[in-house]
């Protein structure tokens, strides 16, 4: 078949390339019953006839437009999502025959060391063994930098169009008429850029490579370029699926449950330690993406599947319905990022408001799930402890930075029996901190600004392509490093920790190491008694200050009812005094509720008055109650402004934000000392 028949036949698939004339006059034949093999075309030996029909079919289209003595305009009424769709479905049918084109690309590129697509196409010119029999086809080369149009021969050993091009090194823009065509290298080249520096975006390295052509740059150049971008990671992941099956390692979680050779790979007579394996898991809200119309979808063995996910929300408003006791969850009210309301809150432009992940200490990537149109709820965690359970089993360590609440959610979800079962205290943790996730995000934050608008595909795409790289490129040739380091840590603290333990002793004024128990007790003393202010001294406060409240409001009827002059004099006054009357008496009648309601709490008998001694000891508790909660809310105010300053001199940090920061810590300064002066006078108080 030749190179015309073949995207004759092509062409022939799509019905909309046709107007609506032949469509309409062609009722009892149809060509897509012969592309899809349900109706055969009788071919003889000698052959032509497809030839015949393609030529046939044309000068009906030609007899049709020209009928009216004047060629009639085509209009072509679908969308552009439609041609994208259509493009995406061509190409698919096409990646089995172009990853065959590529590996043979690879392997004949390693075979006669070609530098590049020229340096290939200059040795093909003078090679008269290599058999042209498919025609020629016009091409405009574009590499990195420079282009040209070529007029390329095609091998009839070729499937398609877009294979031959492949096989020589091209990655067409169209999946049947391709007029453009990107050099691999060039796609690998940005590749690589792109996962070394996240900030490279495709518009931007476009614009450098017009820039080295000295052309002007166009939109469509991006456009002609993320095509075939998405069509080489398409090729490559279609490569890596045939070498996983040639190697028998296509299992599912396959790649989970080898993620890293320290952690999985078990060795013969090895001791069994306390956690077979620990990870940590966090979420992160730097990779946020706006809701975009998308016809793509991308499949990973990293990412967990929105409805994997979504069937663990029922057991979240199962749990939210428990009272949980404080010593379920002692950390209620000190954690910040306990605070239901916001985990839950997010900004309604975006479609995925970041990412949540599972990781390793070394750094390996074990699962990532998007969170979609919410904060960091409990079911993405929860989705990721039952897929880690079900692939590893138990003796697994985990580390989250609210574990004391997830703790209670993940006792009442329909795991929690299998998580109870393989339940184990820290323990056997060692000198791992479990920070992992931080260490991660510091790192993938900066795949945050090119990810902001693109569609649900293509974030997907640079978010598991990023991690990908970082695994196989970055921690895994670091693992060695980071053992060794732990074990020599380890090893030291075993060999010099007692003389350390002693000097520090000694500097300490410590005799007996016995001492230590004591301060470990009264620390856990201490921090039971910060999981919330006791209830009773805050009862107290409550009912000192609504009784000194209604104290106050006692005379305050009379003092309104006193009137000065004569009641002609005051006539204009009078409604506003007896208003105030009523409304001094309400005042008084609620405090006096409340007093009487505390009384009953603290089982007061005699109401306090102000030579009391309980009354006293109450009033000096008050200001300096006041004082530690402004100390609290400064210190916090102190800390965020200091983030605040590292941001605004962070690189990447554009103009505008940083003078947003600097003019929000102008507005703050005078917070700052107001918040000063009312913590200084609570203290002297």
């Amino acid at each position: 078949m030749s190179i015309d028949e073949r995207q004759a036949l092509k062409a022939l698939k799509d019905p909309s390339a046709f107007p609506p004339d032949v469509n309409e006059d062609s009722e009892d034949f149809t060509f897509s019953d012969i592309w899809d093999g349900s109706d055969a075309l009788p071919i003889s030996h000698a052959g032509g006839e497809f030839g015949d029909l393609a030529r046939g079919v044309v000068e009906e289209v030609w007899r049709l437009n020209d009928r009216d003595g004047a060629r009639s305009v085509r209009w072509d009424n679908r969308t552009q999502r439609d041609r994208v769709l259509w493009r995406n479905i061509t190409f698919n049918e096409q990646i089995p025959a172009m990853s065959d084109a590529y590996l043979l690309w690879s392997l004949e590129k390693s075979q006669k060391g070609f530098r590049n697509f020229f340096d290939r196409l200059r040795s093909e010119e003078t090679d008269e063994s290599i058999d042209f029999d498919g025609g020629q086809w016009p091409m405009t080369v574009v590499d990195a930098f420079f282009a040209e149009k070529l007029l390329l021969k095609i091998s009839s050993r070729d499937k398609t169009i877009a294979s031959a091009l492949v096989h020589q090194g091209l990655m067409p823009c169209s999946p049947i008429s391709p007029a453009v065509g990107i050099t691999l290298e060039t796609l690998e080249f940005y590749h690589v850029a792109h996962l070394r520096s996240p900030h490279l975006s495709i518009q931007a390295f476009v614009k450098t490579m017009s820039d080295l052509h000295g052309v002007e740059f166009h939109r469509h150049l991006s456009r002609q370029f993320s095509i075939t971008f998405d069509l080489y990671h398409q090729i490559r992941w279609a490569v890596a699926s045939l070498i996983m099956k040639a190697l028998q390692r296509d299992s599912p979680d396959w790649r989970l449950k080898h993620a890293c050779p320290a952690c999985t790979y078990v060795l013969t007579d090895e001791d069994q330690l306390c956690f077979k394996m620990l990870y940590a898991m966090d979420g992160n809200d730097s990779l946020k993406r706006s809701e975009l119309p998308t016809g793509q979808l991308f499949i990973s063995d990293r990412y967990l599947a929105r409805d994997f996910i979504d069937q663990f929300s029922q057991d979240v408003s199962c749990d939210s319905g428990r009272e949980n006791t404080p010593e379920e969850n002692s950390c209620e009210g000190q954690w910040n990022n306990m605070d239901d309301s916001k985990m839950q809150k997010v900004w309604g432009i975006y479609d995925e408001t970041s990412i949540f992940v599972a990781c390793l200490p070394p750094w390996f990537c074990l699962l990532i799930t998007d969170m979609v149109q919410s904060g960091e709820l409990a079911k993405y965690p929860l989705a990721v402890v039952a897929k880690l359970l079900d692939a590893f089993g138990d003796s697994l360590g985990s580390g989250y930075d609210i574990g004391c609440q997830f703790k209670t959610t993940l006792n009442n979800s329909s795991i929690g029996a299998l998580a109870r079962s393989s339940h184990h205290t820290c323990l056997g943790l060692g000198i791992e901190d479990l920070e992992t996730c931080e260490c991660t995000f510091s790192k993938s934050n900066s795949l945050a600004s090119p990810l902001r608008y693109t569609s649900i595909f293509h974030r997907k795409q640079a978010i598991d392509s990023y991690f990908k790289h970082n695994d196989n490129l970055e921690v895994y040739s670091n693992l060695s490093n980071f053992l060794y380091s732990n074990y020599k840590q380890a090893l030291d603290i075993l060999t010099n920790g007692n003389d350390v333990l002693l000097n520090v002793m000694r500097d300490l004024g410590v005799m007996d190491d016995s001492v230590f128990e004591s301060w470990l007790e009264e620390e856990k003393v201490y921090l039971k008694g910060l999981t919330r202010e006791p209830e009773e001294e805050t009862l107290q406060m409550e009912y000192c200050v609504a009784l000194s409240a209604a104290m106050n409001l006692f005379g305050t009827p009379s003092r309104h009812c006193d009137i000065a002059g004569s009641y002609e004099a005051e006539v204009g006054n009078t409604h506003k005094t007896e208003s105030s009357c009523r409304h001094a008496l309400e005042d008084y009648e609620r405090n006096l509720k409340l007093v009487q309601a505390l009384e009953c709490k603290l089982d007061i008998i005699a109401c306090w008055v102000p030579d009391d001694g309980e009354w006293q000891r109450v009033g000096r508790l008050i200001p300096n109650r006041k004082y530690q909660r402004a100390l609290d809310h400064l210190e916090g105010l102190i800390v965020a402004r200091i983030f605040e300053l590292a941001k605004m001199n962070r690189a990447g940090t554009g103009y505008k934000l940083r003078k947003h920061i600097a003019k929000a810590l102008q507005t703050f300064t005078t917070y700052w000392w107001a918040l000063m002066s009312t913590g200084g006078h609570d203290g002297r108080a």
